[in-house]
């Protein structure tokens, strides 16, 4: 039996968009045990996930831990693994624990830690994210990268569905009237998050046009920032914020009409949890991050926004946030106007 490890991304976002290397992989090797490897953030995306056959979840801030994780690869004896990351640490961890056949980008100075080094081209660095994580397998020969589905995969747990539905009755929700939510934080960094007084605007929008119940989310550290974005709406809003763990907020989206969100991992979540989305950019290229679904709504102004860095990738916005302050209100409610449409038809309904 073939042993492959799969060492997952780093984000949540990304964990999410690496899910098709997952089922390509079980397509591929029918009979292989699959084990998918990441930070306990990856414990809610990849816990029910039906590619692989065991999950580890490790902790990776010290010396420490990378030498647990090679004793374990060791003892596992992979015979391949397919390195998502682009750090020097994981083809570090692999050639270390003596796996025969590790596959990976050829970044960070690592190409003499990898057995199959993959040359990053100009196509790489445009394309986007999930199709980055899948040409890592493209010189796997059991793999057709070309042909395979590219679809995430996201399942929520009975217990996380649990959790929803004991929220939503706490809260005084109602499944018989729309559902919104609103996610306007960004783990990455303070650069991506529209305006909370927009966001608020946003509220009162989907509570005046639909009647819809807007819940506020987001980590525990963007509580205060839910908080604001609730005091600054002047219809009622839920601020559950960190009430909702990263597992319930996959359960959640089974019960959301329409999502609302910077460029997140909350973003992720709702497109491969196929969400009615409206996506915010600004200091990200969309063309490499946005949500994976097709109908999904992104609104940007980043060519108009009058900024000459932009995209800058930056985690906190070196001069006035333009690239965000361009995105108007009024482009947001049109956005989520189709939305809304989408919402009914997939409702079998249709909007007033």
């Amino acid at each position: 039996m073939i042993k492959i490890a799969v060492r997952c991304p780093n984000w949540v976002g990304d964990t999410i968009m690496a899910t098709p290397v997952l089922a390509l992989l079980r397509d591929s090797f029918t009979g292989a045990r699959i084990t998918a490897i990441g930070r306990p953030s990856a414990r809610a995306v990849l816990e029910n996930n039906p590619h692989i056959d065991s999950l580890w979840i490790v902790r990776d801030k010290s010396l420490g831990d990378m030498l647990k994780l090679v004793s374990r690869i060791r003892r596992e004896r992979f015979d391949l693994a397919a390195l998502l990351p682009n750090s020097f640490r994981s083809a570090l961890e692999f050639a270390l624990g003596r796996t025969p056949k590790r596959i990976g980008y050829a970044m960070d100075r690592r190409s003499l830690l990898l057995t199959n080094p993959v040359e990053v081209t100009e196509f790489h660095c445009q394309c986007h994210q999930v199709e980055y994580y899948m040409n890592v397998l493209a010189d796997l020969d059991a793999c057709n990268v070309e042909q395979a589905e590219r679809r995430l995969i996201l399942r929520p747990t009975e217990e996380a569905r649990r959790e929803i539905g004991d929220l939503l009755r706490r809260e005084g929700i109602h499944e018989n009237r729309p559902i919104a939510a609103i996610s306007p934080g960004a783990a990455f960094g303070s650069s991506k998050c529209w305006l909370p007084e927009r966001f608020a605007q946003i509220a009162d929008y989907l509570g005046q046009r639909y009647l819809a119940q807007t819940l506020i989310v987001g980590a525990p550290d963007e509580e205060p920032l839910c908080r604001e974005i609730a005091q600054l709406a002047r219809q009622p809003v839920f601020a559950i914020g960190s009430k909702v763990s990263l597992g319930g907020l996959i359960a959640l989206c089974e019960k959301l009409d329409m999502m609302v969100t910077n460029d997140c991992g909350a973003m992720h979540v709702a497109a491969a949890m196929r969400v009615p989305l409206v996506a915010i950019f600004g200091p990200t290229d969309p063309r490499r991050t946005r949500p994976y679904d097709p109908e999904a709504s992104v609104v940007e102004d980043i060519k108009g926004c009058g900024c000459e860095i932009a995209p800058c990738y930056k985690k906190i916005c070196p001069i006035d946030h333009r690239c965000m302050k361009a995105v108007s209100v009024p482009d947001v409610e049109e956005a989520i106007e189709r939305q809304m449409r989408r919402a009914a038809r997939r409702a079998g309904g249709r909007t007033e």
